[in-house]
C-alpha cells in the first residue's frame, strides 16, 4: 500500500495541507478538513511516504500564521457587527465570547493560550482583529502558539502513522473477505431460488399437465 494518502507526490502533500490550513486560518470552516486532522495526515505521509519533516512542517507553519494574519486583518476593517453575524449563522457566540475575555485580559499570552484550546484557536485570530490588537502583540502569542500546534500533531501523526497504515490495510483485508462472502451468499440465493422455481413447474406440469407461468 502506498500509504494512507494514496501514494501522491510528497510536494502536492505538503501543498495540500497547507492550502488548507490557510483557508482554515483565514476562517473559511472545513468540518471535513480540520487542522488538526490534516496536520496528523502529514505527519503520517512523512512517516510512510518520504515527505521532507523540515518542509512540510514550515509550510504548515507558514500557512497558518498567514492565514491567522489575514483573518485579523479582515476583521480589524470588518469590525464585530460583522463578526457576530457570522457567529450567529454558525453558532459560534460562545467561543468568541471566550475568546474576546482572555485577549482582552491576558495579551499576547492570551493570544498564545487562545490559540492552544481547542475551539478557540480560529476565533482567537478573529478577535484579534475586532478589538484591534497591535500586531506585535498578536505575533508575540501567535508564533509561539503554531509552533506547539503543528509540532504536537504532526508529531502524533509521525507516531501512529505505521500502526495507521497496518490498520487501514487490515481493514481492507476485511472488507475484501466481507465482500466475497456477500458475493458468495447472494449466489446461492440466486441459485436456491431458480431450483426452488424449476420444483415448483416441475410439481405444476406433474399435477396440471402444463408448465406454471
Amino acid at each position: 500500500m502506498n500509504g494512507i494518502l494514496g501514494g501522491l507526490d510528497p510536494v502536492v502533500v505538503v501543498l495540500a495541507i497547507s492550502g488548507l490550513l490557510f483557508i482554515e486560518e483565514c476562517g473559511v470552516p472545513l468540518p471535513f478538513a480540520p487542522g488538526d486532522l490534516v496536520l496528523m495526515l502529514g505527519g503520517i505521509a512523512i512517516a510512510t511516504q518520504g515527505v521532507n519533516p523540515v518542509l512540510f512542517v514550515v509550510a504548515a507553519s507558514l500557512a497558518s500564521i498567514a492565514g491567522a494574519l489575514i483573518a485579523r486583518e479582515i476583521l480589524k476593517r470588518a469590525g464585530a457587527t460583522a463578526l457576530m453575524k457570522v457567529a450567529a449563522r454558525l453558532h459560534v457566540q460562545g467561543p468568541i465570547d471566550r475568546a474576546s475575555r482572555l485577549l482582552r485580559r491576558a495579551g499576547w499570552l492570551g493570544v498564545l493560550a487562545g490559540r492552544l484550546i481547542p475551539g478557540l484557536r480560529i476565533h482567537t485570530s478573529q478577535v484579534a482583529g475586532v478589538i484591534a490588537m497591535p500586531r506585535r502583540t498578536f505575533l508575540a502569542g501567535l508564533l509561539p502558539a503554531v509552533a506547539i500546534y503543528v509540532g504536537v500533531f504532526t508529531g502524533l501523526g509521525i507516531v501512529i502513522g505505521p500502526t495507521a497504515i497496518a490498520a487501514v490495510e487490515h481493514l481492507q483485508g476485511l472488507l475484501v473477505a466481507g465482500a466475497v462472502v456477500v458475493m458468495v451468499a447472494l449466489l446461492l440465493g440466486v441459485t436456491q431460488a431458480r431450483l426452488r422455481s424449476n420444483d415448483i413447474r416441475m410439481l405444476a406440469q406433474t399435477r396440471y399437465g402444463y408448465f406454471a407461468a
